[in-house]
């Protein structure tokens, strides 16, 4: 069977694509160049083929991916052909600029044109973001594990939790897996360590010494709820949402979390990229890192109660959930976690629950970037007192206060 023939544009959009070809370094040019031009005829062949114009592709496909990857490889370069980099880049935009205005004036796809390319960008931008985001997550990983304190280490738990983007939280290189279920014996001999190990439902052990050496600590049957909703084991979840609103105080290692995530941070600061987009430098991330080290003790409690707040809970559950919100709203030693104790009751009782968002997380995020500023030594001495998260991001607040 003879071959199809070669629709009549292709030689001439060869041809154009080999001179362009020239915007790259000779030594990538004479190794790629050939295989490159040979993926591009393939590419008009299959256009043809699928009778679809040629025309949307090379605008808003061929021309950026050839500016940014010619350019790249110029920079790559720059030391050894400096000069070429510079009228490289004239000429990319020179060409640019003629063949936006050439197109635009022939074929009146101008406001398309630029459409597209400013998808093109934003995804590029939306993608490097994720990419950013997903390494220096790792990166936390890998910093907490190899400290030589074992409150540190257990944060890698809180870590592997964090989300952002379209990133899934839960994929982590096997590597880190077998890592954190190997540091669950070494971090649950202290105080913040075993709560972190049991929290993140990978230490049964940690998980029942808590339950039986502080019985009667709301936070340890919170993340119990979770853990056992995480198993499939409603039942239990339910057992654990009684035991948790008859607790008399709720104790979540808030200040040791607060210090040892300040801590880690401070040495594996956000990259350039991130820190643009959770400024003020880093306080939002603080922020978001705090959240997630203290879900694993309010995710089990919504979702139990979620037919509370939806008014088709039965009469007993109603009791369970409120009393259990009652503790997190009295007792909690984390701001964020009282805070969903007094909304949930007030959305229990019909009222308003949007009022205090504002003031809240301006006073609460002014506060946590006074002690993210705070100079090391002097949140060293506010740590040393042993007191909750609540009460060091007041004093924090208090001294950094201007004379």
């Amino acid at each position: 069977m003879s071959r199809p023939r070669d629709p009549w544009w292709l030689a001439p959009v060869d041809r154009l694509y080999g001179f362009a070809l020239h915007l790259y370094p000779r030594r990538f040019r004479e190794a790629w160049g050939a295989s490159m031009r040979q993926a591009l005829r393939d590419r008009c062949r299959e256009l043809a083929h699928t009778q679809r114009h040629p025309l949307p592709w090379v605008c808003v496909d061929l021309l950026p991916d050839l500016a940014a990857s010619a350019g790249r490889e110029q920079w790559t370069a720059f030391e050894e052909e400096a000069t070429m980099k510079r009228m490289s880049l004239l000429t990319m935009l020179l060409l640019g600029s003629l063949s936006l205005l050439w197109w635009s004036k022939t074929y009146n796809v101008g406001s398309d044109l630029l459409f597209s390319a400013t998808k093109w960008v934003q995804n590029r931008e939306q993608r490097a973001l994720e990419s950013a985001y997903a390494e220096y997550r790792l990166d936390l990983i890998r910093t907490a594990l190899a400290s030589d304190r074992t409150d540190e280490r257990a944060l890698a738990y809180s870590f592997a939790r964090l989300q952002g983007w379209s990133v899934d939280a839960d994929v982590l290189p096997q590597e880190l897996q077998t890592q954190l279920d190997a540091i669950v014996a070494d971090v649950s001999n202290t105080h913040l360590g075993r709560y972190l190990a049991a929290a993140s439902c990978r230490s049964p052990s940690a998980l029942a010494h808590l339950q039986a050496a502080e019985s009667d600590n709301g936070a340890v049957w919170a993340m119990t709820a979770t853990c056992r909703q995480q198993a499939h084991d409603n039942q239990g979840a339910r057992a654990a949402l009684v035991r948790m609103a008859q607790s008399k105080t709720y104790d979540s290692r808030s200040g040791a979390l607060l210090v040892a995530l300040t801590d880690v941070l401070s040495r594996k600061p956000l990259p350039p990229a991130l820190e643009r987009e959770l400024s003020p430098q880093g306080t939002q991330f603080l922020n978001t890192a705090l959240w997630v080290a203290h879900d694993r003790e309010h995710d089990g409690l919504h979702s139990l109660c979620w037919s509370m707040q939806q008014g088709t809970a039965d009469a007993a559950l109603q009791v369970e959930c409120r009393a259990a919100y009652a503790v997190l709203a009295a007792s909690a030693d984390s701001e964020w976690i009282r805070r969903i104790g007094r909304r949930r009751i007030a959305g229990a009782d019909g009222q308003a629950i949007t009022a205090e968002a504002e003031p809240f997380y301006q006073r609460l995020n002014a506060r946590v970037d006074a002690w993210r500023r705070m100079p090391a030594e002097q949140r060293a001495t506010l740590a040393g007192s042993g007191v909750d998260e609540r009460a060091l991001l007041a004093r924090a607040a208090n001294a950094m206060q201007p004379l």
